[in-house]
């Protein structure tokens, strides 16, 4: 089968969450499991694509406004045989950033670059004599490209043919722009708008021939308020073909038997590197290096979806009660968060430490060294650092939403706890979670036991890729019959 990734985002080449990751891995396990896929996605200003990269000759006519130019450029991920088709368009993608620039604020340009990107995808295709039987949609970036598919369904043109799944990563973020973007994108006869905007999300759920989420819990959740952020009624309409598929991890990159970056290898077989790790990063943060306090970790953009603010509110409270226990922070975002979490480690640079910057290295350390892994989310798609977390024997703290409610199971429940869980979205609920972890962390046999059970899930993508090609059979039949 032939597969059609259109992305924002492709780890390494450019990544903002996790839909980046997502769009990385699973198109690397489908190529995997034997299909035929490629990925398309913007070359962002900055990106090095190294060496073995072809620019195709022609240019590729673009059959956006008035009509333009652009090139593409075709190699493969480094990680993998996965083959990747990159739009050079300078005028909206040569500048750094994916949304929005480095500075802050959003790039006011976004409709335009990515109806565009959604257009390109198409002539892409055309351009390659490479017909996709699926187009996999990502987010609300790629909404206008279901209604453009149907345009050349109706036109009987080759493309056409392709049915299209749209995912939804995080219904926050939709898209909503001036209906001129209609005519731009010469969909204006087959996209809908609410008020002079159109809602690029909310087109791609109406025309997508089917739809999926990235976790079972979170398609139930976006079916109500406050999950689908004013689009519940439409996601209900369409709720026998929206499918919630529960990401999975990179297992061979995200391994502590083999991650380079810890200063120390461990496995389920073996867990004493861990402490090695524990110690290790202790002294990277400037904390004494004890093995006998838990460390909490966070690694998370310090926004209010994430449930930091909680953490912050509770902190003090919690650091009175258990005076020796330690919490790390990597993340940024919100000023006001992370001015709050500076002064915590400014005040109590033995309890609380915090890195204000993007470094994965030090993410995964935190993983490998923390006792606990604190996820505190409003809401919570699916999640794939309490996955991380699990998997380098670290137990995830969370709140019980979305993809963590399928992911982490508190001490008591009956198929084998990984974790520990609360419901109420307050700095009460978290402060009692995080005492029961200290509970936990002074019981070493259940401590363990919950680590175990962590370590031993299965978090690749290899019963999620199932799914998907299950998804991709039924809406190409489907179609067929259309």
């Amino acid at each position: 089968m032939k597969i059609l990734f259109v992305a924002p985002e492709l780890p390494p080449y450019s990544k903002v969450g996790g839909l980046g990751d997502v769009v990385h891995a699973l198109s690397k396990a489908l190529v995997d499991a034997g299909e035929n896929v490629k990925v398309f996605t913007p070359l962002y200003g900055g990106i090095q694509m190294g060496e073995g990269w072809d620019a195709h000759p022609a240019p590729l006519e673009i059959h956006a406004g008035a009509g333009t130019f652009g090139r593409l450029w075709e190699g493969k991920h480094p990680d993998g045989d996965v083959p990747i088709v990159f739009l050079e368009y300078k005028e909206y993608f040569e500048r750094r950033g994916v949304y929005e620039p480095a500075a802050g604020g959003i790039f006011e340009d976004n409709q335009w670059r990515y109806a565009l990107f959604s257009c390109a995808a198409i002539d892409m295709c055309r351009h390659l004599d490479w017909y996709p039987d699926v187009i996999h949609c990502h987010d609300w970036t790629t909404g206008l490209l279901p209604a453009m598919v149907n345009r050349e369904s109706h036109a009987k043109h080759k493309v056409g043919d392709a049915a299209t799944l749209l995912t939804l990563h995080n219904m926050k973020h939709q898209g909503g722009f001036k209906e001129d973007v209609k005519d731009f994108a010469r969909v204006a006869h087959e996209v809908e708008t609410l008020g002079g905007y159109v809602n690029f999300l909310r087109n791609g759920i109406l025309s997508a021939n089917g739809l999926t989420t990235v976790s079972p819990t979170y398609a139930l959740e976006i079916q109500g308020s406050p999950g689908g952020c004013g689009l519940e009624g439409d996601l209900r309409k369409r709720g026998d073909h929206l499918w919630g598929v529960l990401n999975g991890i990179d297992a061979e990159s995200w391994d502590p038997a083999a991650d380079p970056a810890l200063p120390a290898n461990y496995s389920l077989e073996n867990l004493s590197g861990k402490g090695q790790c524990k110690a290790a990063l202790q002294g990277e943060m400037n904390l004494p290096a004890r093995p006998d306090v838990p460390v909490f970790g966070v690694v998370a953009r310090l926004f209010e979806q994430k449930g930091l603010d909680l953490l912050a509110d509770c902190l003090w409270d919690f650091i009175s009660k258990h005076q020796t226990a330690q919490v790390v922070i990597l993340g940024s975002g919100d000023s006001k968060l992370e001015e709050r979490f500076n002064g915590y480690a400014h005040g109590h640079p033995a309890n609380v430490s915090i890195a204000t910057r993007f470094d994965e290295g030090l993410a995964r350390r935190i993983f490998g060294g923390s006792d606990f892994f604190l996820m505190p989310s409003r809401f919570e798609p699916c999640g794939l650092t309490q996955m991380y977390a699990m998997r380098y024997g670290t137990l995830p703290v969370v709140r019980k939403t979305g993809g963590l409610a399928d992911t982490v199971f508190p001490p008591y429940h009956a198929g084998g706890g990984t974790g520990i869980v609360f419901e109420e979205p307050s700095a009460w609920g978290l402060l009692q979670a995080m005492n029961e972890a200290v509970k936990v962390f002074n019981q070493p046999d259940t401590l363990q036991n919950l680590r175990y059970n962590g370590m031993s899930k299965d978090f690749s993508w290899k019963a999620s890729v199932k799914e998907y090609q299950q998804i991709y059979r039924t809406l190409v039949d489907e179609k067929a019959k259309v």
